[in-house]
């Protein structure tokens, strides 16, 4: 068998999964900034509502918005240690209710002690709202009415005769944050699987690790559609230099060598308490052979007298990372 080696830079094999995912993600921080800037204030008003008793406001006139929803926060301004239980109500032009919601508020504090240290602690919840998306008219004339239910002190005395006061405001095209976050960590969360699975993808058709700087393996592989990765990990001790030289060369099906390249690979040095654990470093190539065969592939690394231990790995149908830079791949075209 004679054979001719073609050496390109190429994103044929590339594996897009990764880019779609940083496409989406991309989208999705787009849409959270963008809905920053959307919303637009309808009203921002103080109401004061007596107990068992209705205030509406003055009608507001919406406009329909492409995206997002109007939203109505009512936030009760009460002194501390109070409760309210209020109902929001939001009616059409036709005096229709169009949605309701009730909300229990509250504000407390107090001191606590605990092994001879006190504080002070102080907490509420306060804010009710109603977020509603308008029907089909490109114009809604809306009503929003504040019943306050009850009304009271948390020490147990209920309040009949006092007013409560309400901060309403009313923005419209409001985009739900809570969505946008959902979508952020779950395309955030592909994006990693995907990076991570990328140097996963192929069948693992030779893995031989031996403890010796020599190491080959023979395997039935190839194709024309077929990427085929070679990696090759090398473990020295403390006397590496900085770099080895590892030397691939391949035979074909009748033992003959079709190709063969030397690379040096630089270290990485492990260290505990200063001192140098080992030496670690990598090598991975890319071939494509055109006709499925035998081949044998086969390393040496020089010089060999650090080298502790040899890995060869050899995966078929594998797939690139997605990147500006493209992948050096070496075709042997076997005639």
């Amino acid at each position: 068998m004679s054979a001719s080696i073609q050496s390109s830079n190429t994103s044929r094999f590339v594996e897009h999964s990764t880019k779609i995912s940083s496409f989406a993600l991309i989208l999705v921080i787009l849409a959270g900034l963008g809905s920053l800037f959307f919303p637009q204030q309808v009203t921002n008003e103080r109401v004061n509502v007596l107990p068992e008793e209705t205030v509406k406001l003055s009608p507001l006139t919406i406009q329909r918005r492409p995206i997002g929803a109007l939203r109505i926060d009512v936030k009760a301004v009460i002194p501390t240690n109070h409760w309210v239980v209020y109902e929001i109500r939001l009616y059409d032009d036709q005096n229709q209710l169009l949605a309701s919601g009730i909300k229990e508020a509250w504000k407390e504090s107090g001191v606590w002690r605990e092994d001879g240290e006190t504080g002070t602690w102080s907490e509420s919840d306060l804010l009710g709202g109603l977020d509603v998306r308008l029907g089909e008219k490109q114009q809604e004339k809306i009503t929003i009415a504040v019943t306050v239910l009850e009304y009271g002190e948390t020490r147990g005395r209920v309040l009949s005769e006092q007013p409560v006061s309400f901060q309403v405001d009313v923005e419209n095209g409001v985009i739900d944050g809570r969505y946008l976050w959902t979508g952020f960590f779950g395309v955030l969360v592909m994006l990693i699987l995907n990076g991570l699975s990328v140097g996963t993808i192929g069948k693992v058709r030779i893995k031989k690790t031996v403890n010796d700087s020599d190491v080959g393996e023979r395997a039935f592989l190839g194709g024309e559609k077929c990427l085929i990765k070679v990696s090759v990990k090398v473990k020295s001790d403390e006397t590496s230099p900085q770099s080895l030289m590892v030397n691939l060369w391949l035979k074909d099906g009748m033992g003959e060598q079709i190709y063969s390249e030397q690379t040096p690979i630089k270290l990485r040095f492990r260290r505990d308490d200063g001192e140098i654990e080992d030496a670690r470093g990598t090598l991975e190539q890319y071939f494509v052979f055109t006709r499925r065969g035998s081949y044998g592939f086969y390393v040496e690394v020089t010089p060999d007298q650090p080298v502790d231990q040899t890995t060869l790995m050899v995966t078929e149908n594998t797939k690139t990372q997605s990147g500006k830079k493209p992948v050096k791949i070496i075709t042997v075209d076997a005639n």
